[in-house]
């Protein structure tokens, strides 16, 4: 069984910014403890059915820059339902699985949206327009 990140007090759930459609809120961002940081990730939930989550980006924006309005990856298609988690991390996967006991839905390739330190701004994206946003621009 899945351990779902929301529960472990790393989670951060902040406001939506769309309205009653169908979207991805950012439940977990997470900088573990192993070698290098790793694994690094974020975890989305589906707060209603999602059939194609590639209308879905994410961008990280680094020490107090500011985004460029634009995903550095885009979700792969798939579909989630209500109540859904999805995890995104760094590398292949092996740390996340190492730590967490169970394998990410989206292991990340170079610049996939993913590598922060723990207090990046980390940005969601529903067909091109700002979702959801865990931390500050510019800080």
């Amino acid at each position: 069984m899945k351990k779902y990140l929301a529960a472990a007090g790393i989670a951060a759930c902040l406001s939506v910014g769309g309205s009653a459609q169908a979207g991805l809120i950012i439940t977990g961002v997470f900088d573990a403890p192993l070698p290098g940081g790793d694994p690094k990730g974020i975890e989305v939930t589906a707060i209603a059915d999602i059939p194609d989550l590639s209308i879905y980006g994410v961008e990280t924006v680094g020490n107090g820059g500011t985004s460029n309005g634009v995903p550095d990856a885009i979700f792969p298609a798939g579909s989630l339902s209500a109540g859904d988690h999805y995890y995104l991390t760094n590398g292949d996967g092996v740390d996340f699985a190492q730590w967490f006991g169970f394998a990410p839905d989206f292991p990340s390739v170079p610049g996939s949206g993913v590598s922060h330190n723990g207090d990046d701004v980390i940005i969601i994206y529903q067909s091109g327009v700002v979702y959801d946003q865990f931390g500050e621009t510019g800080v």
